[in-house]
């Protein structure tokens, strides 16, 4: 019933799609990323993936984050936002993301340069899992880093996907 879009000069929008109930296809919200300063190129949307139960959507930044949109909460304030953004050390580009079923996990993953002076150097990758925290404390992180392990991939990344076992586990 939702579709996510990465569309041109850094927006990410939201569709209602309702045609399996006899209504239409309508953009409920659009979100363009943040530059940094004022004189910086757009960054663009790279990727987004749709959790399965439409509660929450994810968005890979060229501005180095990963953009969480939780979709009932859009629908309470009528804005579209991110709930949360990820911004790893360094400086870096968000390439793909992909959402749990159940929009309450995040894999995504990052390409940086890891010797920006040296031109003509291969880019390297990073990899992480993203817990979206439904009921932080007050004044909380809204999302927590669950994989700790060894992140850095020897290559710039091409992909990443989830996939969910039996019995939704």
């Amino acid at each position: 019933q939702w579709i996510a879009t990465a569309i041109d000069n850094g927006w990410t929008s939201l569709v209602h799609n309702q045609l399996a109930t006899g209504g239409g296809v309508s953009a409920v919200g659009s979100y363009q990323l943040l530059k940094a300063n004022q004189n910086d190129p757009q960054p663009f949307v790279q990727h987004v993936a749709v959790a399965g139960d439409g509660s929450a959507y994810a968005a890979a930044g060229a501005d180095g984050r990963t953009h969480y949109f939780d979709i009932a909460g859009f629908q309470s304030i009528n804005a579209l936002k991110p709930r949360w953004g990820f911004n790893p050390p360094g400086k870096s580009v968000c390439r793909w993301v992909a959402i749990s079923q159940d929009g309450s996990h995040v894999a995504t993953i990052f390409s940086f340069d890891p010797n920006p002076q040296q031109p003509n150097t291969p880019t390297k990758g990073r990899t992480y899992l993203l817990e979206n925290l439904p009921n932080p404390a007050s004044g909380g992180a809204k999302f927590q880093r669950l994989w700790t392990g060894n992140e850095r991939t020897a290559h710039g990344p091409n992909a990443v996907s989830m996939g969910e076992t039996a019995g939704g586990k």
